[in-house]
């Protein structure tokens, strides 16, 4: 049986879905982790990009987020068509959560450890963005899955 090719255009698409969503899911986390955006004893580990004066991001960190974000669907995306006949689920939507959880262990949560071994920001705030990896990873893997058959 011939493999089924996915067009270009339809893994754009999910890097496009895949960037809302986690646009979306780290728009509530950073409301949910202000006090310690705005607490002045991390101003200088924001990048100058995302705080260049105290205050909101720029317009431009959030242009520079959201091309960021599509480039990691993309990547999402054509990760999934390499690997998917490997994942041993059938169920589409299930395949997708396992694909998320995979893509979570092996490079969301070793990034989260480096994190808190080599920047000084509160534990607490490093758990929370690991949480959104974690969420932005099993919907990516439920979006992918759906879009990616």
């Amino acid at each position: 049986m011939a493999k089924k090719k996915v067009s270009i255009v339809r893994i754009l698409v999910v890097g496009v879905a895949y960037a809302i969503v986690s646009m979306i899911v780290h728009t509530f986390g950073a409301q949910i982790g202000m006090p310690y955006y705005m607490d002045q004893a991390y101003s200088q580990v924001w990048s100058k990009l995302m705080m260049p004066a105290l205050g909101p991001p720029p317009t431009t960190f959030y242009v520079y987020s959201f091309v960021f974000a599509v480039l990691t669907g993309i990547l999402f995306a054509l990760v999934y068509q390499v690997i998917k006949d490997s994942i041993p689920v059938k169920n589409v939507d299930e395949r997708g959560i396992l694909y998320g959880l995979l893509v979570f262990l092996v490079s969301g949560l070793p990034s989260t450890l480096s994190m808190y071994l080599l920047v000084s920001l509160p534990l607490p705030l490093i758990a929370m963005w690991a949480v959104e990896s974690w969420v932005v990873a099993l919907l990516g893997g439920i979006i992918v899955a759906q879009a990616v058959k």
